[in-house]
């Protein structure tokens, strides 16, 4: 099974004001599924629950909105 999660941040803009997009692909994740607020930070700890590791002490956090 193949999972695809992109982050589109633009470089040398500020993230805080620029539209960014994420995109999550493959079975651990819900069709159709939107969020209205995620950070970059999120993209590890999401990545890892999908792939089943478990992080300790991050600063982001799992995106479950976008999991089935």
């Amino acid at each position: 099974s193949r999972v695809h999660f992109t982050v589109g941040i633009p470089h040398g803009g500020l993230p805080f004001r620029d539209p960014t997009a994420l995109v999550a692909y493959g079975p651990a994740f819900a069709p159709g599924a939107r969020l209205d607020q995620c950070e970059i930070v999120d993209a590890a700890p999401t990545i890892a629950a999908v792939l089943g590791v478990e992080l300790d002490d991050v600063d982001g956090r799992v995106l479950t909105e976008l999991m089935r």
